[in-house]
C-alpha cells in the first residue's frame, strides 16, 4: 500500500505530560499518551483514510489494509462505481449488479466473484486509530491536537495513586476539557470528510 502519512514519535508528547506530572516513569507516560491517541481517534473520527481495491475476477476475500501502526475503528462508505453505500453500524452488506458485498472486520467479501468483464473497483472509507503496538502516529495529533491529547493523558495521570501529582479535581479538569477537544475535532471531521485522508491502491492479487 503506497502510504502518504507524516509520522510522529510518541515520545514527542512527553515534555508537556511529564512537566504536569513530575516522578512518573516515562514507560508509563507512554502508555497513557498511547490509550488517549486511541480514544481521541475512535472518539472524534479525526483520522480517515480510503483505500481502492480493483476486483479481480475468482477473487472473492479483499483485505483492507490500513499503515501497519493503525487499525480499523470503523467503515463509514463503500463506493462501487457509481453507487454509494454508507454504513451505519460496524459493518456493511449491500448487492450491487447481482453479487452481495459484505464489509466486516477489515475484509470485503463477494458472494460470487465478478461478472462483469471490467469490474468495478472498490473505494472504501474508514477511520483509523494507533495500534495497540504503535510507536508512532499520524502527526495530525501532534500538530493539531497536542493539546488534547495532553489533556487526555493527564485525566488518567491525575488519578493514579501515590504520586505527589495526584490530584482527582485536576483529572475532572483536564477530562472536561479533553472532552471539549474531541467534540471540536469530530466536528471539523465532520465539515470535510478529506481532512487526514491517506489515499491507497491496493497491489492485486494475481
Amino acid at each position: 500500500m503506497d502510504n502518504f502519512i507524516e509520522r510522529t514519535p510518541l515520545d514527542a508528547f512527553l515534555p508537556f505530560v511529564m512537566a504536569a506530572a513530575r516522578g512518573l516513569p516515562e514507560t508509563m507516560a507512554i502508555a497513557y499518551i498511547r490509550q488517549t491517541c486511541i480514544e481521541f481517534c475512535r472518539r472524534s473520527n479525526a483520522l480517515r483514510r480510503r483505500v481502492t481495491l480493483d476486483q479481480q475476477r475468482h477473487v472473492v476475500d479483499y483485505p483492507i489494509w490500513p499503515d501497519d501502526s493503525e487499525q480499523i475503528a470503523r467503515v463509514t462508505e463503500v463506493r462501487v462505481g457509481t453507487s454509494t453505500y454508507r454504513a451505519k453500524r460496524d459493518h456493511l452488506e449491500f448487492g450491487h449488479w447481482g453479487v452481495r458485498y459484505t464489509i466486516r472486520d477489515g475484509l470485503v467479501h463477494l458472494s460470487a466473484s465478478p461478472q462483469k468483464d471490467v469490474p468495478d473497483a472498490i473505494e472504501i472509507r474508514f477511520v483509523v486509530t494507533p495500534t495497540q503496538s504503535a510507536c508512532e502516529v499520524d502527526s495530525v495529533l501532534y500538530d493539531d491536537w497536542q493539546n488534547a491529547i495532553e489533556d487526555g493523558a493527564l485525566a488518567r495521570i491525575y488519578q493514579l495513586p501515590g504520586y505527589e501529582f495526584t490530584d482527582p479535581r485536576l483529572a475532572t479538569s483536564r477530562g472536561l476539557s479533553f472532552a471539549e477537544r474531541i467534540a471540536r475535532a469530530r466536528v471539523q471531521a465532520l465539515k470535510s470528510d478529506t481532512t487526514a485522508t491517506t489515499v491507497a491502491l491496493a497491489p492485486r492479487f494475481v
